[in-house]
């Protein structure tokens, strides 16, 4: 049996580099689907009193399952920062939080309500502003500064 013969670098790193990409994809849909997923569950569980907070365990387990794969690839400079990251986030969280349990829940989410039209018209009104005019092309300065004399006919002959 013969060997294939080798593929020019250039494709070869194509080929690689699709590979990522489709991997990426892979990632990134998997992601989604799982987050659709648990969306769903969510909202059956709010109909089943108590069942909620067990949810919310199993989720975050799962992130932070997924999170440690990604995290033991990284360099140690880098587990450095996503920890100091992850700290801020967990103060900024914690405060967040904090701050929306003064809030009552319904006044809350008229809020929200309000903030996501107002977005959506701001968004709409950008979308329909019609481009700008074209501007003319600058003079230059010799233009502007000296006078040119009258064209006439007379010159053009």
């Amino acid at each position: 049996m013969a060997a294939e013969p080798a593929a020019p670098s250039g494709v070869m790193f194509g080929r690689q580099m699709g590979n990522i990409a489709v991997s990426w994809v892979r990632l990134s849909s998997a992601a989604t689907l799982y987050s659709l997923a648990q969306i769903q569950t969510a909202v059956e569980l709010l109909r089943r009193p108590g069942s909620l907070p067990e949810q919310v365990h199993s989720v975050e387990a799962t992130v932070n399952s997924l999170a440690d794969c990604l995290v033991e690839r990284i360099s140690e400079s880098k587990k450095n920062s996503l920890q100091s990251l992850t700290e801020t986030a967990d103060v900024v969280v914690r405060q967040s939080f904090a701050i929306l349990s003064l809030f009552d829940p319904q006044q809350f989410l008229r809020l929200a309500d309000r903030l996501v039209a107002g977005s959506s018209e701001t968004i709409s009104d950008w979308m329909r502003k019609p481009e700008p005019a074209p501007v003319a092309e600058p003079k230059l300065a010799v233009d502007v500064l000296v006078p040119q004399p009258p064209v006439s006919r007379e010159t053009i002959n």
